[in-house]
């Protein structure tokens, strides 16, 4: 097999690639428009497709012999790499804050984790209130003394969990 024919079979190759993974691409992105409330993961998506996208038309322009379709190769790449920044720049400030509940309980202290804990016993939320309790456990490092505090606290609250 020539150089030429072994040319042509790797631009068919990345073609048909390229198709192939547009088409996936295409619809993880109905995925994430659709059934996603968060925009973050659209922006996600973005980012991993112009990166692909620039990685591709760059290993395609290193394996082309004309230098022409080369140099049009490398700009493509150069033009999506700029794209890829300004959705870098502008994407986050768009998407606006992303919030979950694990952000969320994260930024809560100690006391109001044992507020919240309080709540839940007061109402009968024993799962709820040894979550909490489990978290305020886990921020605390091992030497501290309301470790050991916490810990009685989450037997007294698993015992009152089974009567």
């Amino acid at each position: 097999m020539s150089f030429q024919g072994t040319q042509g079979f790797a631009n068919r190759y990345f073609c048909l690639s390229s198709a192939c993974l547009l088409e996936r691409f295409s619809t993880q992105l109905t995925l994430y428009t659709s059934n996603s409330t968060s925009k973050f993961l659209a922006l996600r998506f973005w980012c991993r497709f112009f990166f692909l996208a620039i990685v591709g038309f760059l290993t395609a322009g290193a394996i082309m012999p004309d230098s022409h379709r080369r140099q049009e190769l490398f700009a493509i790449a150069g033009v999506g790499f700029f794209v890829f920044v300004l959705v870098l720049l502008f994407g986050y400030p768009i998407t606006g804050n992303v919030s979950s509940p694990a952000i969320e309980k994260s930024r809560l202290t100690i006391s109001e984790l044992l507020e919240l804990a309080d709540s839940a016993e007061n109402k009968g939320n024993f799962d709820r209130a040894l979550m909490h309790l489990e978290t305020v456990k886990s921020r605390l490092q091992s030497g501290d003394s309301r470790l050991e505090k916490i810990e009685e606290r989450i037997s007294d609250t698993k015992d009152r969990q089974v009567k």
